[in-house]
């Protein structure tokens, strides 16, 4: 679901191993790393505090490959791995991880697909057998299809019934269009029902592969010992040759483009307010990090709360947040307001983004910003957990483990100018893409004065 990949580098940075000195030796935690023959990246990192030991394994083929059409495949594809293996069939593969309680989750990115595993240490070789079995040794079935399918049917009803899912899937949509960044990484219902089991073979056939995967493994293990363990169940894995490749048709307004999405009963309206940023991977995103957090990543502090909600009582909820990819990211807004604030809420949202980009941040506030996050950067890698999420997290948007100690570095070179420069480029209202839940015959009088206004029924899935 795409609210599962909304990540400010804030959140991105969730929390690391307070072993270190965040300013001197560094905040990346100690590990090993190896890759095997066939392609497989591996990052080991041994945490004895705790008797766990928690994986994630990455393919970096996300739910952006996925077409209009079978709109959903990735995802299912990736929750049919659990349906049984070679090794354990049918029902065994379940009933395997829940022995010993165990957990494996998928969770399903524009840019990557992530399978998660917790178990505890002392089970090491089953968690790892499982995961090595779902990957190299699946068995599909219709039975299994049929079942996954009607579950993604109920689910995505209760998905397109939350407000900010549909804001977020809308403003993703008129961006990017019909196809791969465009679509809910959840999938729609039609492409859901599309699927066949052939469409899911060939799709793990050409994506589910070592040399397009990375395997994180942290908690109370010998580095050794596992790896000889993953030698073992990994090395016969054959590689793939031609991976699926996002679908990335990237449409920006050249005057602000406002959408209404008709809700004609709904007591308060939301809105979200966005572009697209840069990828994962360009020089711009230490500005954009510290840009985020003066425009709304830092709550109540941040400039739009500031003046949407204690200053001016306009808004009920305001924040700003960077989703990140390997593509061009996506710099959002989301808030609520009454239906009657609505349109001037979003008319002090524009006139916030004008002031960054007219006015020269104060020293003092950007000093603030770089000084919260050597702060709370100085707390990452907490547990196994946040340690396994946060590097293959960075693995996935082909960012090095170091990320975070450059990332440091990098703020020191980010002035007032460059933060007016970056906020000039991509702040101007004339890109931005407005959408609104709320109901239209309130809206859009107050909206039409800000622009043109494009009107949905909600009753469109």
């Amino acid at each position: 679901m795409r609210l599962g990949i909304t990540v400010t580098i804030c959140a991105l940075s969730i929390c690391t191993i307070p072993v270190v000195d965040a300013f001197g030796g560094g905040i990346l935690p100690e590990h090993s790393s190896f890759t095997l023959a066939n392609g497989l990246q591996v990052i080991l990192v041994e945490d004895h505090r705790w008797p766990i030991l928690e994986y994630s394994m990455l393919f970096k083929t996300g739910s952006a490959v996925d077409s209009a059409r079978i709109c959903g495949l990735a995802g299912v594809t990736m929750e049919m791995l659990k349906e049984g293996a070679e090794k354990f069939p049918g029902g065994a593969l379940i009933e395997a991880i829940d022995s010993v309680g165990g957990l494996i989750t998928f969770d399903t990115r524009q840019y990557a697909l992530f399978i998660k595993g917790s178990f505890l240490a002392r089970d090491e070789e089953l968690a790892l057998q499982l995961v090595a079995q779902m990957v190299t040794a699946p068995k599909f079935d219709e039975e299994g299809l049929d079942r996954l399918k009607k579950r993604y049917d109920s689910v995505i009803m209760q998905v397109n019934s939350v407000a900010r899912y549909r804001l977020i899937h809308k403003l993703y949509g008129s961006i990017y269009g019909d196809d791969g960044y465009g679509l809910p990484s959840s999938g729609t219902r039609a492409g859901i029902r599309r699927i066949e089991l052939d469409d899911v073979r060939s799709f793990y056939e050409r994506n589910v592969r070592p040399n397009n995967a990375a395997l994180v493994i942290a908690g109370d293990f010998k580095a050794g010992d596992v790896k000889k363990l993953i030698k073992k169940l990994f090395s016969k894995w054959e590689k793939g040759t031609d991976f699926s490749r996002p679908i990335a048709n990237q449409s920006i307004p050249d005057s602000l483009r406002i959408i209404i999405l008709d809700n004609p009963e709904a007591a308060s309206s939301e809105f979200m307010i966005g572009r697209p940023a840069v990828p994962s991977l360009s020089e711009a995103v230490p500005a954009f990090i510290l840009l985020d957090y003066l425009l709304g990543g830092a709550g109540e502090i941040s400039r739009l709360s500031r003046c949407l909600i204690r200053q001016h009582a306009l808004a009920t909820t305001i924040s700003s947040s960077i989703d990140w990819s390997t593509g061009d990211g996506m710099l959002s807004i989301y808030g609520g307001a009454t239906n009657e604030m609505t349109a001037e809420a979003i008319r002090q949202v524009l006139a916030t983004l004008q002031d960054l980009r007219n006015i020269r941040v104060p020293a003092g506030e950007l000093g603030d910003a770089k000084s919260h996050f050597r702060g709370e950067m100085a707390g990452y890698f907490q547990n196994p957990s946040r340690t396994v999420n946060m590097l293959s997290r960075i693995i996935s948007l082909n960012l090095k483990l170091n990320f975070h100690d450059q990332l440091l570095k990098q703020f020191d070179s980010v002035d007032p100018g460059v933060i007016r420069k970056t906020a000039q480029k991509f702040l101007d209202e004339n890109h931005l893409t407005v959408v609104v839940m709320g109901p239209e015959d309130i809206l859009r009088r107050g909206l039409s004065e800000l622009g043109q206004v494009e009107v949905i029924s909600t009753g469109r899935n």
